[in-house]
C-alpha cells in the first residue's frame, strides 16, 4: 500500500511539502513570494495532488483561493508527518530539535528572554524559534500545530489546548523620579493629570479595558504617546519625559533610582492570569514536547504579587 502511494505518478514528498507551504502561507501567491515561476509550480503540484486523490483541495472564495475541507485535512496530516520526520532526521544526526514558542512582546522581553540562559543550560539539545504574535494568532497556531507553545491569557484558551498556569500579570504606573515633586508623596491622580502618559495604542483588549475602567472611575487618561508595544512604551519612559502604564514585570530592567512605580487602584482590574499552552496531540507526535513543556513551566513564571 505504501509503495503504491509513492509509485510513479502518485504522491511525492516535494508535492506534499509544496502543499504544506501553500497552506501555511495562506495561498499560492503568498507562498510564491511574487515569483511567477514558483507560483506556477505550486499550482501545478496542487492540481497533481487533486488528480491523485480525486478531490478538490482548494476552492475559490471571492478573489482568493483557500483550502477546501479536504485540503485542510491533508495539510494537517502532511504537516504532522513532516514534523515527525524532521525530528527523526535531526535525532539521527544528533542535532538540536526545533521548538517554537509564541507570545506578545512584553512577555517575551520581560519573562521569556531573561530565562533563556537557564533554558539553554537545562535543554542544550533544544533550539527555540521565538515569534512575537497576537493572542488570537498564538491560540490558532497552537490548535493546528503550526506552533509548539504559546504564552497567552487564560481567557483565550480553547478546549483544544492543554495549559499550565504561570502566574498573574499585573500592571503599574511607572514615573521618572525627576518629574515628581520630592517634597510630597506622589498621588497617582496628580501624576496622570500633569505628566505626559504613554502606553500601547490600537483597539486591543488591554487598551479598551483600561479606558473602560477609567471611564467608570471618572478618571481622565490623557495619553501623549501611543505605542505599538509595551517595550516601546518602556523606551519612552526611559527618556524621562513620560510616565507609562506597563506590565509590572518591566520593573526588572528599570533603574530604581530613576523610576518608581506608583500604586494606581484602577489598574488592579487589568490583572490577568497567564498560561503556557500546547496541543496535546503534539506530545504523541513529538515525545520530547512533554520534557520541553516541563522545563518551560518551571522557569517561566511570573513573580507573585504582594497581597
Amino acid at each position: 500500500m505504501f509503495n503504491d502511494l509513492f509509485s510513479k505518478g502518485g504522491l511525492s514528498l516535494d508535492r506534499l511539502r509544496s502543499f504544506c507551504c501553500v497552506a501555511e502561507a495562506g495561498g499560492v501567491t503568498k507562498a510564491a513570494g511574487g515569483d511567477p515561476t514558483r507560483q506556477s509550480q505550486f499550482s501545478r503540484q496542487i492540481k497533481e495532488l487533486e488528480t491523485f486523490f480525486g478531490t478538490e483541495l482548494t476552492r475559490r472564495q471571492g478573489k482568493s483561493i483557500v483550502l477546501s475541507s479536504a485540503g485542510i485535512r491533508l495539510a494537517k496530516i502532511a504537516g504532522e508527518s513532516f514534523v515527525a520526520l524532521d525530528d527523526f532526521h535531526r535525532a539521527c544526526k544528533n542535532e538540536p530539535l526545533d521548538f517554537s514558542i509564541g507570545a506578545g512582546d512584553a512577555l517575551l522581553q520581560w519573562l521569556f528572554f531573561p530565562r533563556i540562559a537557564q533554558l539553554h543550560d537545562t535543554m542544550p539539545n533544544v533550539a527555540f524559534n521565538v515569534l512575537s504574535l497576537r493572542t488570537l494568532d498564538i491560540a490558532e497556531r497552537v490548535s493546528d500545530l503550526r506552533l509548539d507553545f504559546g504564552l497567552i491569557r487564560k481567557d483565550a484558551i480553547s478546549p483544544l489546548h492543554k495549559c499550565e498556569p504561570l502566574g498573574t500579570q499585573t500592571y503599574s504606573l511607572f514615573v521618572p523620579v525627576k518629574l515628581l515633586d520630592s517634597k510630597k508623596t506622589p498621588d497617582w491622580k496628580e501624576v496622570i493629570g500633569k505628566i505626559p502618559l504613554a502606553t500601547i495604542a490600537g483597539e486591543g483588549m488591554f487598551r479598551a479595558s483600561l479606558e473602560k475602567e477609567a471611564m467608570k472611575g471618572k478618571i481622565q487618561l490623557n495619553f501623549s504617546l501611543s505605542c505599538s508595544s509595551f517595550p516601546q512604551a518602556a523606551k519612552a519612559l526611559q527618556s524621562e519625559r513620560y510616565a507609562a502604564i506597563l506590565p509590572s514585570i518591566a520593573s526588572a530592567e528599570l533603574d530604581q533610582k530613576r523610576f518608581t512605580a506608583i500604586p494606581a487602584p484602577f489598574l488592579k482590574s487589568q490583572a490577568r492570569e497567564i498560561c503556557l499552552i500546547w496541543n496535546p496531540r503534539s506530545v504523541n507526535l513529538r515525545p520530547m514536547t512533554a520534557e520541553v513543556k516541563s522545563h518551560l513551566a518551571k522557569f517561566i513564571r511570573l513573580p507573585k504579587t504582594p497581597g
